[in-house]
């Protein structure tokens, strides 16, 4: 099979046919292959790759006692006789050739596998059945794995994962003494579009679950049909002449466009599935040839009702990649660059979530009100400032390196999932709460000018920080950083006088209203004296620094005199003869 003169040896007879598998570098070079077969014909018809590196073969065989797995050891399938064909699909690992799996399916009658197709590690076949009854789980039962014939020969699509798990079978039947015969199968999609082609005569139902039906026109005609992932039918139609006619290969582009090719005997070809219109037939004496474009009914299309926003992306190029009018979804999908939209009166960004390998969003200076971003779980830049978000939900966005979403009106902001970000701007929002901690790879946070009462970096990661902001913020008292962590005094580190570093603020206590309405202080901020007034009575009255460390401290009659100590921030622990202890921030002045 190459230049070193690599043979297969033929199992079967010098009238019979076994088939092989072959792989091949760039330079064309072999790098590995083998051969199935026995006594009998072994006829492969269609071969697939796997996402998951798996090379699918599909065909048919006559048999008994075939082994489908070209090691050392076995893996036999069976036909009904040395007679009639039974379809099958062997699927072998595409790094070695080594056998993974095989299943025969049909009836006890003739029957072939004649195409395969795949995506996201599942595998999608056609064919066609002769036998009153077909069976396409041969190794379980159940699950609707049975189907019964109705014409003469029967079409059928079927479903299996890669690792050989049946999922589903579907019927494209006919009516007494009709001959209808999958030829081609492709599959696009995420979930899955399944789009397959064949023959007919007489009449065809396409749908498995409708009596609606297609009636031939001539001898023989042709048929086009989609499925969704679930097996559930979206759309056909036939082509069809006075002549024979017949379909061999189908294909679907990233826009969802459907390629189809056959040929026809026929002086005039009704070539549109969806209309009546006709072609004619160049030739007098034999068939023609013929290629077709789909632009499928019932299309994916993404929804955007924002019309600068559906501006936008139909001008881009780079995404509207065919040049008509909408944004398919498949166009959607498959863009993985940066949508920057900003500056461009936009109020709503419905339609961004169809955008699932969009890398960039800038959406900056609009007038968003929501944003819903949970699908787009490739996004490393995310900058959508000066809007008028008050929520946003990051929990999917784990790739997130970049977050700048600062002048909005968001009140919480949820970043533990976040754990790739190196720069976060949310400064001038009304966010009251802000834990970093899980954010080791952080190093510039600006959350100035929101509504702080807790803020926690302690993220292991706070001496290679190069810019942090959290002024602004008259809540905020304490902010936890790491231990053993002193922020410097060059400016890379900013936040209020009132507020102080400590790497433990839960041990200097937080204010309950409930239970610290129960105690004033005043005046506050202080210069001199300062009196604690009390609705129960106090056992003691304690002052501390917000590291934590005791001050010694005379008190008079619930006064305390604090002219000698440094200006700055002091916390006060009141503890009542009920065991009620209540905490109040002091500003010493």
């Amino acid at each position: 099979m190459n230049s070193t003169f690599t043979t297969l040896t033929r199992a079967g007879a010098s009238a019979n046919y076994d088939f092989f598998v072959a792989k091949y570098n760039s330079n064309g070079e072999r790098m590995w292959s083998n051969a199935t077969g026995a006594g009998y014909d072994e006829i492969p018809y269609g071969i697939a790759l796997t996402d998951d590196d798996k090379v699918v073969t599909v065909g048919s065989f006559i048999g008994t006692s075939v082994d489908f797995n070209p090691g050392v050891a076995s893996n036999l399938l069976y036909s009904n006789s040395n007679s009639t064909s039974t379809g099958f699909i062997q699927v072998l690992e595409a790094g070695n050739g080594n056998f993974s799996w095989a299943r025969s399916l049909g009836s006890s009658s003739n029957d072939t596998v004649l195409d395969v197709a795949s995506a996201n590690n599942n595998i999608y076949v056609t064919g066609y059945f002769a036998g009153p009854q077909a069976d396409f789980n041969t190794t379980g039962s159940g699950g609707g794995d049975i189907l019964n014939r109705t014409g003469s020969i029967d079409s059928f699509v079927a479903k299996y994962t890669s690792s050989s798990t049946f999922v589903w079978v579907k019927q494209i039947r006919g009516t007494t003494g009709s001959d209808n015969r999958g030829s081609s199968i492709a599959v696009k999609g995420n979930p899955e579009r399944v789009y397959t082609t064949g023959t007919f005569t007489s009449l065809v139902y396409l749908n498995p679950t409708s009596s609606a039906s297609i009636s031939s026109f001539g001898a023989k005609d042709s048929y086009i049909a989609s499925y969704d992932d679930a097996g559930t039918y979206l759309w056909g139609g036939s082509l069809k002449s006075m002549d024979n006619d017949d379909a061999w290969g189908i294909s679907v582009d990233d826009n969802y466009n459907v390629y189809m090719s056959g040929y026809t005997a026929s002086g005039n070809f009704a070539i549109n599935p969806f209309s009546n219109s006709t072609v004619p037939n160049n030739s007098t004496t034999g068939n023609d040839v013929y290629v077709i474009k789909l632009e499928q009914p019932n299309a994916c299309i993404v929804t955007i009702p924002d019309a600068n926003f559906k501006n936008y992306l139909v001008n881009n190029t780079a995404i509207n990649t065919n040049g008509d009018t909408e944004i398919q979804c498949g166009e959607a999908q498959a863009f993985t660059g940066t949508i920057d939209c900003s500056s461009s009166s936009i109020s709503d960004m419905t339609g961004i979530e169809a955008f699932t390998s969009l890398t960039s969003l800038l959406c900056h200076n609009n007038a968003i009100g929501t944003l819903n971003v949970s699908t787009l779980t490739a996004l490393t830049n995310l900058e959508c400032f000066q809007n008028s978000l008050t929520a946003i939900d990051l929990s999917n966005n784990t790739a997130l390196t970049l977050l700048n979403i600062r002048y909005n009106q968001l009140t919480s902001l949820n970043v533990s999932n976040n754990a790739n970000l190196t720069y976060i701007g949310c400064h001038y929002n009304q966010i009251t709460s802000l834990d970093l901690s899980n954010n080791t790879q952080l190093t510039e946070l600006y959350c100035n000018d929101n509504n702080l009462s807790t803020l926690n970096v302690n993220n292991t990661n706070n001496a290679n920080f190069i810019g942090f902001n959290a002024t602004n913020n008259s809540s905020l008292t304490c902010i936890q950083i790491d231990a053993a962590f002193t922020p410097p005094s060059n400016g890379t580190w900013v936040k209020d006088v009132t507020a102080s570093y400590s790497d433990d603020c839960a041990a200097l206590g937080s204010d309950d209203f409930e239970i610290t309405s129960l105690i004033s202080v005043y005046p506050n901020p202080v210069q001199n004296r300062v009196t604690i007034q009390s609705k129960k009575e106090l056992e003691r009255i304690e002052l501390y620094t917000l590291s934590g460390q005791k001050i010694p401290m005379n008190i008079i009659d619930n006064n305390m005199d604090m002219s000698l100590l440094s200006n700055g921030l002091y916390v006060l622990k009141a503890t009542t003869i009920d065991g009620d202890a209540i905490v109040k921030k002091i500003i010493k002045q």
